[in-house]
């Protein structure tokens, strides 16, 4: 059968491929061999083969092996010139309205699969290493795509990314592969393609079909597409052997390196933005990452590019921007996106997509930057116990690359991470402690609160009011959690559990964002944080001030004015599995498949995971009714997204109502032995100096730290013991043993151009680094803000003597 469909193949060739020289092994041009973009095509074809100077593992050798049984498949099922699809799965009409609507994926796939055939043609270790009959199948494949889908003058039905991002890629990369091997006019033809498609290296939607597409009118590239864009032209330009655009493209590239003040890219504070207000470091940052540092090591290749080093900006940024929220080779889930309801879009999983773009800097970083990368690396893959990082090669170089890193005795791994991290143009914060970490995700008028598109994520409503992320040693948390969890009911945030439509209340895009939470930020002195969100609902049913306040055994969670008496804030909803301790007040609450306990007091409530050394310790600072429920539930990856794949599990709900109290206060202790939570409760190292409508304030005794959340505005002054506010703002102040004071002051609403607060007794600078500190006639200090967009600013006082 194979030896019929080989004939096939090389007879319909020979037919339509009129004076091409059909012995495929050899070099078209002579062109080719002396090219200077020659040597770069050799570069870029690296990315997907195993170095043969660097060992190959077992494991990169079974993946090389899965992937030859995969095309082996392919290869006996491919259907010899259809028009309607290379393979029965995955066809290709436009009979009806939904046939196009679909076409685009169903194309992009198909290319996927050639490029994975060619990736496998290709692999000296691969069982089809240069087999003629998968060359000439991927070519036969390459001919009826062009001929009647992926051509000049052809509509872009559906999804604009597809065709224009997805497939043009994909292509090129099948046609770098495998250019010494392929007929000219498919190159060339391929190049007019990709022109008609994808003619700028700057703008996206340019070509005639666009407007048949999601995206009819030509519009800017920004961040990863800007990225991907760019690819597009850049790789063109190798098999066009065109230097000029090469440098186009390269140059098209160095916007997304700049930082910006609105829309997408990255932000001076480490944050990352795409579709205009979304929290995406983790996603589309990471295309942007992955894509640009293939291309750099293009650049870094290419002797005769005048000035590589313009883009080594990237390196601080992977540093500030990446990996803060890595943990234990997770990707934190609140810079994901849409991504959470998809399988393969998992915190691990696309935690290991984030270190494997990583490695793709490591040998053209500077060498202080390279170590730090090495030290990050190291420490994320061998942290990870839940998912092996080496058990799915992306990129197999970089695979390569990585076992090198862990297996390099001189390359330190950093377990002890003392870490705080407030990203305000993102409305994100981050709490790093040597085993756990703490985050938290906020909307305002500025940032977006989630994304339901294209079918996913269509149950992600409460995911930025203010949410609390928990990492500890329970690595399998997060993952299968997004399918099954209650989405009314997630940990720190406060909602009604009125029933709501699927991807209801997105308050995303300009004119659409939540414009009555102005108040969404915090403050940050020597990693230690604290975080205000003035918190209002979708549909403006609902408000509450809400603060939390991070050290390094505990963080404290303050809430007031909570507007509507049906509302409840939900103190923990965590996945637990069947050897589970749960003790409530300090009694162990039975192992029931299920239970449900209304607690009139409820004081304190333990968690402990299979794999946590101490339990999760909730201690409610104020009387508070509650619910503990043990809940479990089945689901499917359908419920939220485009995905089907059955889940289950068991989850504790912990509840505080509101129908009698209007606020709560409760410290949670993520990691603590039974020892050190006694005396913290008998010796109460945290004072609550107000929890209302004018301020959240404590002062945490053993470290000589107070933290305030100011909220009125100007015209209302604000006094808690020695400080007094004459605005909005937030502050943190730590007292040292001879007197001075360290500051730490931000504006959270990012509207003022200064804050003023008075201290008592009077103080006088004595540390300012930027001059932003004044001192007014009426005693007040003054700091100057207009530029810092919500970011703390620092600095020390001395009493005046």
């Amino acid at each position: 059968m194979k030896n019929a469909v080989l004939s096939v193949i090389a007879i319909t060739l020979i037919t339509t491929i009129s004076g091409c020289d059909l012995k495929v092994s050899e070099p078209k041009t002579p062109q080719e061999t002396t090219s200077d973009l020659s040597s770069l095509r050799t570069v870029w074809s690296s990315n997907y083969l195993a170095d043969p100077t660097l060992p190959i593992d077992d494991q990169l050798k079974k993946s090389i092996q899965l992937l030859s049984d995969d095309v082996s498949i392919w290869l006996s099922r491919y259907q010899t010139q259809s028009q309607h699809g290379l393979w029965l799965d995955l066809p290709l009409k436009t009979d009806s309205e939904e046939d196009k609507t679909k076409i685009g994926d169903q194309l992009y796939k198909t290319y996927q699969r050639l490029f994975k055939m060619a990736q496998s043609y290709s692999l000296t270790d691969s069982d089809l290493y240069q087999n003629e009959e998968l060359l000439l199948t991927i070519i036969d494949g390459l001919e009826t795509l062009n001929k009647h889908y992926y051509k000049e003058g052809a509509l872009e039905w559906g999804n604009w990314w597809h065709w224009q991002l997805g497939i043009s890629r994909s292509a090129n990369n099948i046609l770098v592969l495998l250019y010494p091997k392929l007929p000219e006019h498919i190159i060339a033809n391929y190049i007019s393609a990709t022109k008609y498609f994808v003619p700028s290296p700057t703008h996206l939607s340019q070509g005639e079909g666009a407007h048949a597409s999601t995206a009819p009118k030509p519009f800017e590239s920004t961040g990863a597409n800007r990225v991907h864009n760019a690819q597009v032209v850049l790789i063109r330009s190798l098999l066009n052997n065109d230097q000029k655009s090469f440098i186009e493209a390269v140059e098209a590239l160095e916007p997304v390196l700049e930082y910006v003040s609105k829309g997408d890219g990255f932000y001076e504070d480490g944050s990352f933005i795409q579709h205009t207000d979304l929290p995406y470091t983790g996603t589309y940052g990471n295309e942007l990452l992955s894509g640009l540092g293939g291309i750099l090591n293009l650049v870094h290749s290419a002797d005769w590019y005048p000035s590589p080093d313009k883009f080594n900006a990237i390196y601080p940024l992977i540093l500030d921007s990446f990996s803060p929220f890595l943990v234990k080779g997770q990707m934190m889930d609140l810079v994901n996106g849409r991504a959470i309801s998809r399988p393969l879009g998992q915190s691990h999983k696309i935690g290991h997509s984030i270190l494997d773009s990583m490695l793709f800097y490591v040998e053209s970083a500077p060498n202080d930057i390279r170590q730090q990368l090495k030290t990050t690396l190291k420490t994320h893959i061998q942290g990870d116990h839940f998912l092996n990082f080496f058990s799915n090669p992306r990129y197999m170089r970089n695979h390569q690359l990585a076992l090198q890193i862990v297996n390099d005795s001189n390359v330190d791994t950093n377990n002890q991470r003392i870490e705080h991290h407030q990203f305000p143009s993102m409305d994100r914060v981050i709490h790093h402690r040597p085993d756990w970490s703490f985050a938290i995700a906020m909307h305002s008028y500025r940032v977006g609160n989630y994304e339901c598109m294209n079918g996913e994520n269509l149950r992600g409503w409460h995911t930025a009011d203010g949410m609390n992320y928990l990492y500890n040693q329970q690595l399998d948390h997060y993952t299968d959690y997004w399918p099954i969890v209650n989405a009314y009911k997630l940990p720190g945030t406060t909602a009604t559990d009125i029933l709501r439509a699927e991807c209801t209340g997105q308050l995303t895009g300009n004119n659409k964002r939540q414009t009555e939470i102005v108040w969404a930020g915090g403050s940050a002195l020597n990693q230690y944080g604290v975080v205000g969100f003035d918190f209002t609902n979708w549909d403006n049913t609902l408000s509450a001030k809400k603060s939390w306040f991070m050290f390094d055994n505990e963080i404290i969670a303050l809430g007031s004015n909570i507007s509507n008496n049906t509302a409840f804030t939900v103190l923990e909803n965590r996945k637990i599995n069947h050897d589970s301790v749960i003790t409530l007040n300090e009694k162990p609450l039975g192992s029931a498949e299920g239970f449900n306990n209304y607690v009139e007091d409820l004081q304190r409530l333990d968690i402990t995971v299979d794999g946590q050394v101490n339990p999760i310790t909730y201690l409610l600072l104020e009387s508070h009714n509650a619910e503990i429920n043990k809940v479990c539930t089945q689901g499917n990856y359908s419920d939220i997204g485009t995905s089907n794949l059955s889940v289950d599990g068991c989850f504790i709900e912990a509840i505080l109502k509101h129908d009698l109290k209007n606020s709560y206060q409760y410290a949670l202790l993520p990691n603590s032995a039974e020892e050190f939570v006694a005396t913290w409760v008998n010796e109460s190292p945290v004072s609550i100096l107000r929890n209302d409508e004018y301020a959240h304030a404590l002062q945490h005794k053993s470290l000589s730290i107070s933290g305030y959340n100011f909220w009125q505005p100007s015209r209302v002054e604000s006094r808690i013991g020695t400080v007094t506010s004459k605005q909005p703002m937030s502050l943190m102040i730590k007292e040292h043993k001879d007197g001075k004071l360290s500051l730490a002051v931000s504006d959270p609403t990012q509207r003022a151009s200064q804050v003023r607060f008075t201290l008592q007794p009077h103080y006088k600078v004595e540390s300012d680094l930027e001059n932003r500190v004044s001192f007014n006639s009426d005693g007040s200090i003054s700091v100057n803000t207009s530029d810092l967009r919500g970011s703390s600013y620092q600095f020390s006082l001395n009493k005046d003597v």
